[in-house]
């Protein structure tokens, strides 16, 4: 999925999010492949039902059988998160399986100030720079640290 896509539909539905993972890092600077699209949205029951209403305006399926809506109560995450494993609910284009997207409503962050620091870069809003930094130190993979330290040098360097 294309970042500005996702930002037009999430603007024309007045979504509050912000891009983060590997797109986010290719956005900051860093040289990475990633063909999928993980987006940060606040967990507020009418941004959830104008998030969903986007990524069906974008021909977006969720792979699982959850309504994005249904992720505005806490207790629902919680129990998704611990009997499934679902820490994101994840989008396919039905017409097109290498467009996806991946949506996150929590984190070890708080999501509404994360949100309110994004950046635009690239036409789209994403997280910022400490921000993606920290959260990649946090997922811990591999991948994710190193991308967390060429993050850290970017920003160094300015």
């Amino acid at each position: 999925m294309n970042p500005v896509e996702l930002a037009g539909a999430f603007a024309r539905h007045d979504v509050s999010y912000c891009i983060v993972g590997g797109v986010a890092a290719t956005l900051h600077g860093v040289l990475r492949d990633t063909f999928d699209l993980d987006v940060l949205v606040s967990a507020a029951a009418e941004n959830l039902r104008r998030a969903s209403l986007a990524m069906t305006e974008l021909g977006m399926s969720p792979y699982v059988p959850v309504k994005l809506e249904e992720l505005a109560d806490p207790e629902v995450r919680r129990r998704l998160r611990e009997e499934r494993n679902l820490i994101a609910l994840g989008y396919i284009d039905p017409a097109s399986p290498l467009r996806r997207v991946d949506v996150l409503l929590d984190g070890p962050f708080d999501v509404e100030q994360v949100i309110a620091r994004a950046v635009v870069r690239g036409g789209a809003r994403v997280i910022g720079l400490a921000d993606l930094i920290t959260m990649k130190r946090a997922a811990g993979r591999p991948r994710d640290l190193e991308d967390a330290e060429w993050l850290a040098r970017l920003g160094r360097e300015g």
